[in-house]
């Protein structure tokens, strides 16, 4: 069965949240062979699409939605037991990469059909349905206090906290959601990261040490090429064209930073360290 990895911001546009998912999707679907899909919880166009599909077209976008993705699921899960191949069916697969997928969101249109039970439909076929295709699933969540967001959290291997480095955010994570920031499998991802700020992720871990440490936070460093390739759509071909960069390269640090992320929320999934040992708890 595969894992359950949510990503998820207690502020809406600070911390870069589905851009920050996307370049762990793709290490991560580099990492091991393993096959990786992405989905959110947001309602009608969102960004995580348009990173993928060359920023298709409006009305190509409603047509795509009409056959796949979660609104498909929900349809096929009405009629019948979803299987493994009709949950394949609903999903794409994203261009040029070989082990990564995604679940097109539900259109705003669907989820007013669907009424009250939307939620707990949802809920059952992202966290025992689709697991049983994909060794990941990839949620990007509502932010903030969401009811749904929290229901998913439960469900989760990995909670990943997507940070800014405005440090006022930070005091108010560890006030306002201390049963949150507490469990042991969040993971502390610092979407846009600038190490040259004082407020970086090696200090997060200083002022925070009881919570964070080096397994369970990491970055997504700032980086201007893989921002364009967000906007134009075409996150695929930058990442792959920049794997193997070499060291003192540009985007060196992008691509190694998100490996190592990838790594560690892998591990902290399979309640393991990066270097193989089970993890304290």
């Amino acid at each position: 069965m595969g894992k359950i990895v949510v990503f998820w911001s207690p502020w809406h546009g600070q911390a870069r949240v589905t851009a920050s998912m996307g370049a762990v999707a793709m290490a991560l679907s580099e990492l091991q062979g393993e096959r990786v899909v992405m989905t959110h919880t947001q309602f009608g166009m969102a960004d995580m699409e348009g990173m993928f599909d060359l920023r298709t077209k409006e009305e190509q976008k409603q047509v795509l939605y009409e056959s796949a993705g979660l609104n498909a699921l929900i349809l096929n899960f009405k009629q019948a037991e979803l299987k493994k191949e009709s949950i394949e069916r609903c999903s794409m697969q994203v261009p040029s990469a070989n082990n990564l997928f995604m679940l097109p969101g539900l259109t705003k249109e669907a989820a007013l059909l669907q009424g009250d039970e939307l939620e707990d439909m949802l809920e059952y076929i992202l966290t025992e349905c689709v697991t049983e295709a994909y060794d990941w699933v990839l949620i990007d969540l509502a932010s903030g206090k969401n009811a749904f967001s929290k229901r998913l959290m439960e469900k989760a291997d990995v909670i990943v906290v997507t940070l800014s480095q405005n440090v006022a955010t930070w005091d108010t994570l560890f006030q306002e959601y201390q049963n949150l920031v507490t469990k042991d499998n969040v993971f502390f991802l610092f979407g846009g990261h600038k190490a040259s700020s004082k407020f970086n992720v090696k200090n997060f871990k200083r002022m925070y040490r009881q919570y964070a440490d080096g397994e369970n936070a990491g970055i997504v460093p700032d980086c201007v090429g893989y921002m364009d390739a967000v906007s134009d759509g075409i996150v695929p071909t930058f990442y792959l064209m920049n794997e193997h960069v070499k060291r003192k390269e540009e985007n060196y640090l992008f691509i190694t930073e998100c490996k190592e992320s990838a790594k560690k929320i892998r591990a902290l999934a399979n309640k393991e360290t990066t270097k193989g040992g089970r993890r304290k708890t």
